[in-house]
């Protein structure tokens, strides 16, 4: 029996230990049921948290969806703009190369300007001077027939003093074949109006007193053939000074007429470079506005990127 009450007691004390450890399982199911059911409200709190996130990232989805369009859209785009850039650059380079042969066309038509300006200025000085040097030879000319016309004047004088005198020792020859006595009248008046010398009155004086002898007829003679001598000669002078000035007159004429000629070259030249020169600002202006509007025409305008 006291054994029994000692495995009793032994079996006490378990069963007490055993009790004591069910009460400690009891309080350990309770602190865990607690914390189960405090993890069940932070797993519903998560899995609220997770369905929020997960809407979150649906939106998130939706959204870079969009952006994947939008980006989609904007490679398209910019497929586009690349090609546009290429056909832009292109035609630049083609403007450029089309421009660039008209740049020296245009440097070409201002130095041009530049020498026609020159030439010009050149014509006009000697326009100038040509001008001068035919209002001189116009004075001349005018001078020259001026003194050419006193000379013709003189030359009628003379031409009608040959003529009287003509006339006059054409009666006196008519009086020679008459008679001696009619030649002696006639001797005295005839060179009493032409010669009015020493002569004269020696021979009014041989007439008066009818001494007139083979000395004085001699002597006549030698007057008379003086006379058309020099007759002679001063109408030879006469006609070579009228032909020196008809053939100065001739050369004036031809040197103005050249002088006219050069001077209508150098205005027609004048005209000619003026023209030149409008032509060619005409030319550079419409190259200007060319190459203005092959430029404004290449101004495409981008696409616009919403």
């Amino acid at each position: 029996a006291r054994r029994m009450h000692e495995e009793n007691g032994i079996v006490q004390k378990k069963l007490e230990g055993q009790v004591k450890d069910l009460d400690e399982q009891r309080d350990t199911i309770a602190s865990l049921e607690e914390r189960e059911s405090e993890v069940l409200k932070q797993t519903r709190g998560l899995e609220n948290v997770i369905h929020q996130h997960c809407e979150t990232l649906r939106q998130l989805d939706e959204v870079i969806a969009g952006k994947d369009d939008d980006i989609c859209t904007l490679e398209d785009k910019n497929r586009e703009m690349e090609s546009y850039k290429f056909a832009l650059g292109n035609e630049i380079r083609q403007l450029k190369k089309d421009l660039q042969p008209k740049e020296e066309e245009i440097a070409q038509l201002e130095i041009e300007l530049v020498s026609l300006d020159y030439t010009f200025d050149e014509c006009k000085k000697k326009n100038g001077s040509l001008q001068v040097l035919v209002g001189k030879l116009e004075g001349k000319l005018e001078g020259l027939r001026q003194a050419f016309a006193s000379q013709n004047r003189g030359m009628e004088g003379k031409s009608k003093f040959i003529k009287r005198l003509e006339h006059d020792l054409l009666g006196l020859a008519y009086a020679a074949e008459r008679d001696v006595n009619t030649l002696k009248l006639s001797l005295f008046p005839l060179f009493k109006k032409h010669l009015r010398g020493n002569l004269a009155k020696t021979l009014a004086s041989a007439c008066e007193t009818e001494d007139i002898g083979s000395e004085v007829e001699i002597e006549l003679n030698r007057k008379i053939q003086l006379l058309e001598k020099n007759t002679r000669t001063v109408r030879n002078m006469v006609q070579m000074q009228a032909r020196l000035h008809i053939a100065d007159m001739s050369r004036l004429e031809r040197e103005r007429t050249v002088l006219k000629s050069n001077l209508d070259e150098l205005q027609k030249e004048a005209r000619y470079i003026t023209e030149r020169q409008d032509k060619a600002r005409k030319q550079a202006l419409e190259l200007s506005l060319d190459m203005d509007e092959k430029i404004s025409s290449a101004n495409i305008p981008f696409p616009v990127v919403m």
